[in-house]
């Protein structure tokens, strides 16, 4: 299920990783559903057109997943590797940032 941010900034653990999150981005999967429920409750975060609630636990669409930054805060390995799970592209667990881009270019999915 995708959820829109709707306050000015939120943070969120992602696959043990701090995001800073801005009005207006999608959060990423790999937030807790306990979380999300909570930010949801609170009006911090909404769910996207046509997505069912976090309360009501839908699946969440691949369509909507964005790729993370290249450089910059949300940059790091962990997010990468998630990526890349989210679309159905597997890498070996001691591939590089770098790898998982390309590995990720190569099975035709997003990496911008």
């Amino acid at each position: 299920m995708t959820h829109v941010v709707t306050a000015p900034l939120i943070a969120v653990v992602v696959s043990g990783e701090w995001r800073q999150l801005l009005t207006g981005a999608t959060v990423p999967s790999g937030v807790k559903s306990d979380d999300l429920k909570r930010l949801e409750r609170e009006g911090y975060i909404e769910k996207a057109e046509g997505q069912e609630s976090a309360e009501d636990e839908g699946q969440e669409s691949q369509g909507d997943v964005k790729p993370p930054a290249k450089s910059g805060p949300g940059s790091a390995k962990g997010a990468w590797r998630e990526y890349a799970e989210s679309v159905g592209v597997s890498v070996d667990e001691s591939a590089e940032r770098d790898d998982i881009i390309k590995a990720i270019a190569a099975a035709g999915k997003p990496t911008e």
